[in-house]
């Protein structure tokens, strides 16, 4: 197990630093941001399957690999640990999908090839014989858009696949999740968002009285609270600022090296509480430049053209010439649906006997896996919402 828990702190490690480029990236203008770290982690893990020299000791550092991980004992581990820590269950759905695509007549190394349907469950799909670069923009759009249930129709927008692209990688995650305690939509009622510019918005707030798990987060000025899907090994992270405008106050602490992680050890204390949360997608993020934060994360040989990948095919020069990724997430009275893809081209609080979980303001969420994994993560700035129904 020694490996699953090195992998998992690989993982945590590499979202901290990812997310925290993000937050930087918006500077003082915070906007919705939802992303799969999981999903771009596992896209980064499958090209480094082809990478040698500096172009995988960049990657290796930035995945916040360990020494003693760093050969062909990664692959297994992804595909023997973190693999089964998202898997399906009876009660949550989860569908993972790894697929590579070759645009023109290229030779992929068998050992690569093996790797990537070892230990990613991945397969390989020619399209290379598709008339034209849209024609293959499509058929990978198809692709994502079967495995996230059509929550991402659209993953590679018009024009953005290179008339000379040789191969792209493509993961592509899908969660469906229900509440372990659905909120009753007859207690669903049409309440206030206070956004940070100092407007409001109506919402549909659904509201429910159960257990559970809460903490408070005291160098956060916020509270935290859990709730679990059916099954319990699913669960989502709310961390609520304590003041209505204290969002960019949390998420420069949780910017802190290990501040993540540590959120995620605190001690929660199941109590019963009233929780108000507000029925939202997130659909229309602004995109992530994910090719610029992983530059600025530490990958920066795999995107120009000294680019190592010659364990990927021997007959041409490659890098990767970006990265795409596009995460949706909706939540409702029974529960939460998130779907993702990516291709690379402190001490319990004492509480009141009920404490009031109000979430009408700006704050940060993530979806957790068995163990703790970040399948995905974000911050809510204004909710996307539809009050009609």
């Amino acid at each position: 197990m020694a490996n699953a828990k090195e992998i998992t702190e690989s993982l945590l490690q590499f979202t901290s630093s990812l997310y925290s480029k993000a937050i930087l990236q918006q500077s003082s203008d915070l906007q919705n941001t939802f992303m799969s770290p999981l999903s771009i982690y596992i896209a980064c893990a499958m090209t480094m399957a082809g990478a040698s020299d500096t172009t995988l000791q960049e990657m290796w550092h930035t995945l916040h690999v360990p020494d003693a991980l760093r050969s062909n004992e990664f692959h297994e581990s992804i595909g023997q640990h973190l693999l089964k820590q998202i898997a399906s269950s009876p009660d949550v759905e989860v569908s993972l999908a790894n697929r590579l695509f070759t645009l023109n007549n290229v030779s992929i190394l068998d050992d690569f090839k093996h790797t990537l349907s070892n230990d990613y469950c991945s397969d390989l799909e020619s399209i290379a014989d598709l008339e034209t670069v849209e024609d293959k923009r499509h058929r990978i759009n198809q692709w994502v858009a079967l495995v996230t249930r059509s929550k991402i129709p659209e993953l590679i927008a018009p024009g953005g696949l290179a008339e000379d692209a040789v191969l792209t990688i493509v993961n592509a995650l899908y969660f469906r999740g229900m509440w372990e305690e659905s909120f009753p939509k007859e207690a669903t009622f049409q309440s206030k968002f206070y956004c940070l510019d100092g407007t409001t918005i109506d919402v549909l707030m659904m509201y429910n009285h159960q257990s559970y798990r809460l903490t408070e987060i005291t160098d956060l000025d916020a509270k935290a609270i859990k709730l679990s899907f059916n099954g319990e090994r699913w669960k989502m992270l709310i961390l609520l600022p304590n003041q209505r405008d204290g969002l960019q106050k949390l998420l420069n602490g949780l910017q802190q090296p290990g501040k993540f992680a540590s959120v995620l050890a605190e001690s929660f204390v199941e109590e019963k509480a009233e929780v108000y949360l507000p029925r939202f997608k997130l659909a229309d993020c602004p995109p992530l430049d994910v090719k610029k934060l992983l530059q600025n994360c530490g990958i920066r040989r795999l995107f120009d053209r000294e680019a190592d990948l010659s364990k990927i095919c021997a007959d041409k020069k490659l890098f990767i010439s970006d990265v795409m990724h596009k995460a949706v997430l909706e939540v409702d009275e029974e529960g939460a649906t998130a779907a993702a893809a990516t291709g690379m081209v402190a001490v319990a609080m004492c509480y009141m006997p009920t404490p009031v979980i109000q979430v009408d303001h700006p704050f940060f969420l993530a979806i957790l896996g068995e163990s703790d994994v970040p399948a995905f993560i974000g911050h809510v700035v204004r909710p996307e919402v539809d009050c009609t129904s």
